[in-house]
């Protein structure tokens, strides 16, 4: 779930992450201990992970889903340039 950057500079700060449904934070949370264990060498707690997860849905998510919102706009604009080409039929006047 995304917020809305609405109204103060205060309440945009902390409207701006973006949310995860609890059971999809606990694998995201695992899969970066795992990550850290398996490419790093390094065991970290379950704090130290969501701390880590929650720092890359501040700072770096937003990014991400606006980038992809901006292609399914630019998809969905492409395509509905298109349907003049797909709706109308080519007039052939007889003659």
């Amino acid at each position: 779930m995304v917020f809305l950057n609405q109204g103060s500079a205060e309440s945009v700060e902390r409207k701006s992450m973006i949310e995860l449904k609890q059971n999809k934070k606990q694998e995201s949370v695992q899969a970066i201990r795992d990550y850290f264990q398996e490419e790093l060498d390094l065991e970290i707690s379950e704090l130290k992970a969501v701390l880590i997860l929650d720092f890359f849905l501040k700072e770096i998510a937003p990014t991400i889903y606006n980038g992809a919102i901006s292609d399914a706009g630019r998809y969905l604009r492409e395509r509905i340039d298109d349907m003049d080409g797909v709706l109308y039929e080519t007039e052939k006047l007889h003659r």
